[in-house]
């Protein structure tokens, strides 16, 4: 995986936890692509992304929130994985907002 990929993955991360625009939505898609090409990639953006929270408790509970992305969603081509993010990365949006306060 190259930079940018990196960079992109980290920069949608930060928007979902960061950010409260209507734009969110549609970047579920290209997150889950990246992630799916490269499994570390998920880890390593949410991880940096972290870093930017200040108390231990908002971390915490931040990246719990960010592992149920993933839950239910299996690495393989089924567009029904693809679905089940999409759907896990709604409900982690709104359950985000009520963590970081921007």
């Amino acid at each position: 995986m190259c930079i940018r990929d990196r960079n992109i993955a980290e920069e949608i991360i930060r928007a979902l936890c960061f950010d409260d625009a209507d734009y969110l939505p549609s970047m579920a898609s290209p997150l889950y692509s990246l992630i799916w090409l490269d499994k570390r990639l998920f880890q390593e953006a949410k991880r940096k992304v972290m870093t930017r929270l200040q108390s231990t408790e908002s971390v915490e509970k931040l990246s719990n929130c960010l592992e149920k992305l993933m839950d239910d969603v299996e690495f393989n081509a089924d567009p029904i994985n693809r679905d089940k993010f999409l759907f896990n990365y709604t409900a982690v949006s709104e359950s985000i907002k009520s963590i970081v306060l921007v």
